[in-house]
């Protein structure tokens, strides 16, 4: 395949996605989706920011600057990618950087502007911030750091944030690895255009972690990927971040399924699929009263569809520790992907076990019968569900074990650790080089919808 510039790249990657979702999901599905997002962007154009939450707060203090861009603002009470991006700005701000955060397209939702003020970040958004180019070409130069949150976005930005923050250090967040993601979608479903997805995914991505000072990771399995194909590349972990609520309730008391995922992300669909339609039948022959809880925004209906009286597919839930507190089980039927699974740290940190299949246990230090049930077939998902959900013995294991995985890896204090040596090694100027100056609120599991 030839080589193309980085916006003709990103406009086939544009293309080859849409054409994915309509091969696999359907022409409706695409077009609810862009139906969806056609009246978010018209809602937050049209109606007025309140007077309470300026479109750039918090005054500029000597603290290092960063600027840290994704996709959209964080909505951590729907996705685990955005409790994760949330997390880490609260981490880099006990590290004594001042940060600002901006959607790509400057657009900000008054709920993800008034919870970041609440954190004491500054947000960049429209009238005062017309465009992202024109902030970086008139206020580029007082940053030190800056990250770019996922490929479409670093293959955007790097050059401009290259031309007009002299004095930045660039970091490229992956979030996942997403050619690992379409390569593995290619090897489930051999279509022509998963594997040019997945082709030219790879060239991207790679290309941004030779052109960064920095590139962010979330599992050891990427870390060594990235290392293999970019050897002289500085990579760093930095995972998940959750706060450790423990157990709340006793194996005895609990009951019924659990999966959490939002539907955007197009492997949860696939996961529910084929949970509900291969796994769970034989389950039922052994368990006929079990239920299942389905949790996640935008289900498509096709999903929506195998709801009964044994499946609730309750779609977006704002708050969901009553479910972690009282299910006795989480699955993570996963068969593609990348990354490191927010619905398994999620389910740990609140001590309820998990059964996952192989892909979905990768890079989160986890062992098969100790602090997790591992299956990749049908049958032998079925039977460790089955075996979990009725042997008190092993889920007190998996639940102590998987709590002990979590404040190892995935907790604040972990993240401190990863992030301060990462802003040691880029030499950010007069930051707090891994030294606390404060503990601020960071959010918990219980806010969120997992990737």
């Amino acid at each position: 395949m030839k080589r193309l510039q980085p916006h003709r790249q990103r406009f086939l990657l544009l293309v080859l996605r849409l054409y994915q979702i309509v091969h696999t999901e359907g022409v409706w599905h695409l077009l609810r989706k862009l139906r969806r997002a056609s009246s978010a962007q018209w809602s937050m154009t049209r109606q007025p920011r309140p007077q309470s939450v300026p479109a750039v707060d918090r005054p500029l203090t000597t603290q290092p600057q960063v600027l840290l861009v994704d996709q959209h603002l964080p909505t951590p009470d729907r996705d685990s990618g955005s409790l994760r991006q949330l997390n880490v700005m609260l981490t880099l701000q006990t590290l004594g950087l001042q940060v600002t955060c901006a959607a790509a397209n400057v657009a900000a939702p008054s709920a993800s502007h008034h919870l970041l003020a609440a954190h004491g970040i500054r947000c960049l958004s429209r009238p005062a911030v017309r465009s992202l180019a024109q902030h970086l070409a008139t206020d580029g130069d007082r940053y030190q750091l800056v990250i770019l949150s996922r490929a479409d976005v670093a293959s955007a930005l790097l050059p401009s944030v290259r031309q007009h923050c002299p004095q930045a250090k660039i970091v490229f967040d992956t979030v996942d690895l997403h050619f690992l993601r379409e390569g593995r979608l290619a090897e489930l479903h051999p279509h022509w255009s998963n594997r040019w997805l997945a082709t030219l995914r790879q060239r991207q991505e790679l290309a941004l972690v030779a052109a960064a000072d920095a590139t962010l990771v979330v599992s050891p399995l990427e870390q060594e990927l990235v290392q293999a194909h970019c050897p002289h590349a500085q990579v760093h972990r930095v995972s998940n971040i959750h706060q450790i609520e423990g157990s709340a309730t006793p194996c005895a008391e609990r009951h019924d399924l659990l999966f959490i995922g939002g539907f955007a992300h197009a492997p949860n669909a696939d996961a529910v699929r084929w949970l509900l339609r291969d796994i769970m039948p034989l389950v039922w022959a052994t368990l006929p009263t079990l239920h299942c809880h389905i949790i996640g925004a935008d289900p498509p209906a096709d999903l929506r569809a195998l709801a009964s009286e044994r499946v609730s597919i309750h779609g977006h839930v704002p708050e969901v520790q009553a479910f972690f507190a009282h299910c006795r089980l989480s699955v993570a039927p996963l068969r593609y992907g990348a990354g490191v699974k927010g619905k398994i740290n999620q389910s740990l940190a609140h001590g309820l076990p998990v059964v996952a299949t192989p892909m979905a246990a990768e890079g989160m230090f986890l062992i098969d019968e100790e602090s997790v049930f591992i299956a990749d077939t049908a049958p032998a998902f079925a039977a460790a569900i089955v075996r979990l959900y009725t042997d008190m013995n092993s889920w007190e294991r998996l639940s102590r074990n998987g709590i002990r995985i979590m404040e190892q890896h995935f907790s604040v204090a972990a993240a401190q650790m990863a992030l301060g040596q990462l802003i040691n090694e880029l030499r950010v100027p007069n930051a707090k080089n891994g030294n606390l100056i404060a503990q601020p609120s960071f959010l918990s599991p219980r806010h969120g919808e997992s990737e």
